[in-house]
This record gives C-alpha cells, structure tokens and sequence, in this order.
C-alpha cells in the first residue's frame, strides 16, 4: 500500500509542479484562540481534513461521468478515476491511524510533560523545603555560634565588670575612708570646740565655786559667830541652808561636768587615735600595691642573698661544731687537769694533817724528851758529876737531831703551802678563762642560732611568698590556658561552622545553578510554545482566508486542486507525525516542522497566484 501511494504521489508530482497545500491549513485549522490544547487541535484538523477530503470525492464522483465532450485526457483519468478513490480511501483510512496514533502521542506526550512538569515543580519544593531547612539549620548553627560566643564574651564581660566593681567598690571604700576622715576631723574640730567651751565653763564653774566657796566660808564664820543667836536666825539658816544645798548641787553638776570633760577628753584622745590609724591605714592602702610590686623582687634577691647567708652559716656551723668539739676537748683537759689539782689538794691537806700530826708528836715528844732531860737531871744530879757530862752530850745529841727533824718538816710545810697557793692561783686563773671562754663560747652559740633561726623564718617565709606568687602566677596561667582553650575551641567551632556554611553554599549554588537550567530549558520550551502557537494561529487565519476564497471557486479547479495536493497531504501528515514521534523538546525538529509549515505556505500562495492567472 505504501509503495502505491508513494507510486501516485510520484506521478502526480511528475505530472503537475506542487501549487502549494490547501490541506495544510485544513488540518491545522482548529487551532483557534479558544482551542484547549494541540492534541484537541489535530484531531479537529484530522476530522475536518477527512470531511473536507470526503466532499471533495462525492463532487469528483458528481463530476466524473459528467463530461463526456471534454478533451481526450478527461476521459482517461475518469477510466483511472476510480483506481484513484479506491487508493485515496485506503490513503485516507492510513491517515486516520495515521492521525489517531499520533493523537495518542500527543496525548502520551502531554502526560509525560504533566509528569515532568510535576516532577519539577515537586523538585522545586523540595529544593525549597531544602533550601529552607538548610538556611534553618544554618542560621540554628551560626546562632548556636554566636550564642556561644556571645556567652563567653558575657562572662569574660562579667568578669572584667566583678575587677571593675571590685576597683570601684576600692575605690569608694577609699572614698568613704577619705569622708570618713573628713568627718572625723570636723568632729575633732567640733569636739575641740566643745573641749574649749567646755574648759571656758569648767573655768567659770571653778571661779564661781571659789565665789561660792569663799561665800560658804564667811557663811559658816558667821554661823560659828551666830550660834548664839540661832532661835532668832532660824529663818537665815534655812535659807543658808537652801544656798549651802544648791551649792552642793551646783559642786555635784560641776563634778559631773569635770567627768563629762575628761570623757570628752578620752573621746577625742580615741578619736585622735582612730584617725591617726585610718591615716596609717590610708597610708598602707595606698603603699601596698607599690609594696607588693616591689616584695617580690626584693623577695627573689633576699632569697638568693639568705641562700648565700645559709651557706655561710652552715660553714660557720661547721665552725662552730668544730670549735665545739675542740672546747669540749680542751673542756675535758681542764676536767681532768681540775680533778688531778683536786687529788693534788687532797693530797697537800693530807700532808699537812701528817705534818700537824708530826708537829704534834714533835710537840709530845719535846714534852717526853724535856720531862726525860727533867728526870735525867734529878737522876744526874743524885748520881754524880760522872756520868753528867756524857748524858748531856747524848741529849744535846738527841735535841739537834730532833730540831733537825723539826726544821726540815717545816721546810717541807711551808714549800707545800707555796706550791699549794700557787696550784690553787693557776686554777683560779684557768677556772675563770674557763668560764669567761665557756660564756663567750655560749653566746656566739647562742647569736648563731638566733642568726639560724632568723634566716630560717626569712628563707620560710620567702618560701611560703615564693609559692604563694607561684601558685597566683599558675592560677593566672590556668585561667589563661583556660581561656586559650575556649578561644581555640570557639575558633575550630567557627571554622566547622564556616565550611559547613561554604559547603551548603556550594550545594545552594549548584542547585540554583540546576534551578536555573531548568527555568531556562521551561523558558525556551514555553518560547517555543509560545512561537509555534503564534505560527498555527497565523497558519489557522492564512487557512480561514483560504477556505474563504476557495468557496468562491469553481468546483473543477477545487477538486483538481484537491487532487493534487492529496500526496501533498499524506506526505505532510506522515512527516508531521514523524516529527510527532520523535520529537523530545529538540530544537531542531521544531525548526523542521516550521520550515514545512513555511513551505507549505509558500506553495499555497503560489498555487493562488497560478489560479488567479
């Protein structure tokens, strides 16, 4: 069947030069402005074409047999005539499929652009609830941030506020010490007043009780004077009386008031005292800062100077340990020299007890010898001069030997008393280097431990200030560290937060970028929609004009006209529907179809121009 019809449209273009298509506009005919859609439009110019095909045969099937006296050529194509219709049917039952496929086409076309346009538009909202919950997430996270951030930079603000509360709370305190000052001097001022108006009433109490006193004396004269007469002065006496009481009571007020002054006395000494320590105070307040500033370093350099002072201490113990050593050896020398003068003593005094007991015997026995020289005189005397002489020799004998005797004990007494004093003088002497040696000995002892202990309390308590200033400089490294690691951890947490931000700005990017390719692609296809409606309603009214004017033709020429431009019609529809099939939003194949229209239209108008003429 294909290769009939495309047999006839050959022959037919071999025959007859193409005078334009006045199917064309026919088919796209029911593109008017209140169309629905192109499928509604095709299958509207398919039922007009198949109409308007269908007159056009029953006219040439009226016309046919009609002309007998035409020329030759009539009479042959009225014998193939009916091989014509009989092709033109089975041509135009091929354009009804033909057209009822390319309506489901459309149609399917349609649902897929629906589908796709959903597609879109459900790919723009979520790309919208995307977007939308990324910038929420990504604000959720720069606030979370900057809530962060904003919260440390609170407490290091709070911080600074709790130092400078705390410099304004010093401040006011001096301050209020200043007015406090300021006060007490005018107290002082307002209680010297009061001192002096008060030692002003004081003195005029005194003058006026010396008034009074003097008046009390010549008072009580004249009641010493008055006695006599006191039943007629009882009245005076009353009132002497009265005067006497107030001016006791006036001595009690007085008293009172002297009380009162030295009170006020003791209040301004205290008040004086207060002051001069709140000055000291101010003083020390206002020197302390400077002191503490300075502490340390003199701290550091005492500490060296008491390391230096406790080397030379320890040397100087050592010094002393040996000096103590060689005192308790020279000590125990002297013991034992002490304990041997001792023995020696001892042993003086028991000779002298020997020498007394010889004294002693001496003594008795020149009583013996002077009582036997009695005797031998009595013995001598009665027996004679004889024997005299010779007993005398024998006593004188005796008496020179015994005084021999004497004389050398008493030699020996009096050296050992020498020796004695002198033994006794050389203890004494070293009994009081001893003690003055031993009393120097204990007081360098004692400086040097007093030194000692002076310098262990100072190298203590530098120590103790060392730590305390080590501990203060590790807390302020701590809070710093501290600091330092929030700082840092802020930062790497802004770094996260920044690439997570360039991250979802790259994806936002890469969808708008997408967005708008797509707006773009459904910009150009609505162009081109927009362009291909244009072009069928101008098609539409170029084909309204052209069934306006082939009305008011002649029946021959319509239906030689229809005849020829019946493999036109087919050739365009299955272009059309080829291009139907085909086409997926290119836009070379709607360039194609345009340019068929365009030709299509051309050839109309010369195939007017050529039925004019």
């Amino acid at each position: 069947m294909d290769s009939k019809i495309k047999t006839v449209i050959f022959e037919t273009t071999l025959r007859k030069p193409s005078p334009g298509s006045l199917r064309v506009p026919k088919l796209t005919r029911s593109s008017e402005p209140n169309s629905p859609s192109p499928t509604q439009r095709s299958r509207l110019s398919l039922d007009r074409s198949s109409a308007n095909s269908e007159t056009s045969s029953e006219r040439r099937s009226r016309k046919v047999p009609t002309p007998p006296e035409k020329t030759p050529t009539r009479s042959v194509t009225g014998s193939s005539s009916i091989q014509l219709k009989e092709d033109l049917k089975k041509a135009k039952e091929l354009i009804a499929s033909l057209e009822n496929d390319k309506a489901l086409a459309l149609e399917e076309l349609e649902q897929v652009r629906k589908e796709a346009f959903k597609k879109l538009y459900e790919s723009l909202a979520a790309q919208k609830m995307a977007e939308e919950n990324f910038e929420i997430e990504k604000f959720k996270a720069v606030e979370a941030g900057v809530e962060a951030f904003h919260r440390k930079e609170e407490e290091l603000k709070k911080e600074l506020e709790i130092v400078k509360n705390q410099h304004a709370s010093d401040s006011a305190v001096l301050l209020l010490v200043t007015r406090e000052l300021e006060k007490v001097t005018q107290a002082l001022a307002a209680a010297n007043d009061d001192k002096n108006m008060l030692l002003s009433q004081a003195e005029n109490a005194s003058k006026s009780l010396a008034i009074r006193q003097e008046k009390v004396d010549i008072l009580s004269s004249n009641l010493i004077k008055l006695k006599t007469m006191i039943s007629k002065t009882r009245e005076k006496e009353t009132i002497s009386n009265n005067e006497i009481a107030a001016l006791k009571s006036e001595l009690e007020k007085a008293r009172c008031f002297e009380a009162k002054v030295k009170e006020r006395g003791r209040i301004i000494e205290k008040l004086n005292g207060e002051v001069e320590d709140l000055m000291m105070a101010k003083s020390y307040a206002n020197g302390s800062a400077d002191q503490w500033c300075k502490k340390s370093m003199e701290l550091e350099e005492e500490l060296e100077g008491s390391k230096e002072e406790v080397e030379k201490l320890k040397t100087e113990l050592e010094t002393v340990n040996e000096r103590e050593q060689d005192a308790s050896s020279s000590l125990q020398i002297l013991l034992e020299e002490n304990s041997e003068i001792f023995s020696e003593m001892e042993r003086l005094k028991e000779e002298e007890e020997k020498s007394k007991k010889a004294m002693e015997s001496l003594a008795s026995s020149l009583h013996e010898v002077s009582s036997e020289a009695r005797e031998m005189k009595e013995k001598l005397l009665s027996l004679g001069s004889e024997d005299y002489e010779t007993h005398v020799e024998s006593l004188k004998l005796v008496i020179k030997g015994t005084n021999e005797k004497h004389e050398k004990i008493l030699h020996e007494m009096e050296q050992n008393k020498k020796q004695f004093e002198r033994s006794k003088v050389d203890w004494e002497i070293r009994e009081a280097g001893l003690v003055t040696y031993v009393k120097k000995f204990d007081e360098e002892v004692y400086s040097m431990v007093k030194e000692m202990n002076r310098l262990r309390n100072l190298v203590e308590k530098t120590k103790e200030e060392a730590d305390e200033a080590l501990k203060k400089e590790a807390e302020m490294r701590d809070d710093l560290k501290e600091v330092e690691d929030e700082v840092s951890y802020l930062q790497e947490t802004l770094r996260e937060v920044r690439g997570e931000s360039l991250k979802l700005s790259a994806k936002m990017l890469d969808k708008e970028t997408e967005f708008q390719s797509v707006i773009h692609e459904n910009d150009l296809l609505r162009g081109k929609e927009n362009d291909s409606l244009k072009k069928i309603n101008e098609l539409s009214k170029l084909l309204e004009e052209a069934l306006v004017k082939k009305d008011a033709e002649e029946d021959e020429c319509e239906s030689e006209q229809d005849y020829d431009l019946l493999p036109k019609v087919v050739e365009f529809s299955e272009v059309n529907g080829a291009k139907e099939d085909s086409s997926d939003g290119n836009d070379d194949d709607d360039d194609d179809t345009v340019e068929v229209e365009y030709s299509m239209l051309e050839s109309y108008h010369l195939e007017k121009k050529e039925t004019s003429l």
